[in-house]
């Protein structure tokens, strides 16, 4: 059953059906970050999202016109030093014309609702600083925590 925040937006697990409208959307979150569209990248993100059991999870959201509008990738990850289980929420991508309209609210609400019932004690992400508006947006719905993101490129 989708998960549909009131009358106008229906959180939904994609299918393969949704393909086209999810890597649409995808490519738009690659193009905000400046990352090249990678068609293997591409490919191999939409075989994760969509394999049941794969570490990698997504949901779309669509509006009753049937129009996908946002797309979530998350994952479940160990908390080893308070050896609990959270989640991580790797992209939140919403279309530009519907930024402002509370789809992000609704995917976060489906995110923590995902996490509740799987008992994860939180759910952390980044985002890019060069980013203000998503910044101001994830300081209204989270607390931003005191750790620094550092990454060895292989």
């Amino acid at each position: 059953m989708p998960d549909c925040a009131g009358p106008d937006l229906c959180i939904l697990t994609p299918t393969p059906v949704d393909r086209p409208e999810w890597e649409a959307l995808y490519r738009g979150f690659r193009d905000h970050y400046k990352i090249a569209a990678d068609p293997e990248a591409i490919d191999r993100v939409w075989g994760w999202v969509t394999t049941p059991g794969s570490p990698l999870e997504g949901r779309v959201a669509r509006l009753p016109s049937g129009e996908m509008v946002a797309l979530m990738h998350f994952r479940n990850v160990p908390r080893p030093f308070q050896g609990v289980t959270g989640g991580y929420m790797d992209e939140l991508f919403v279309a530009e014309g519907m930024r402002g309209t509370g789809v992000a609210t609704a995917m976060l609400d489906a995110l923590r609702d995902i996490g509740c019932a799987r008992g994860w004690r939180d759910v952390r992400w980044i985002t890019s600083d060069s980013n203000p508006r998503s910044c101001a947006f994830y300081d209204r719905e989270a607390s931003r925590t005191k750790f620094v993101t550092y990454e060895i490129k292989f």
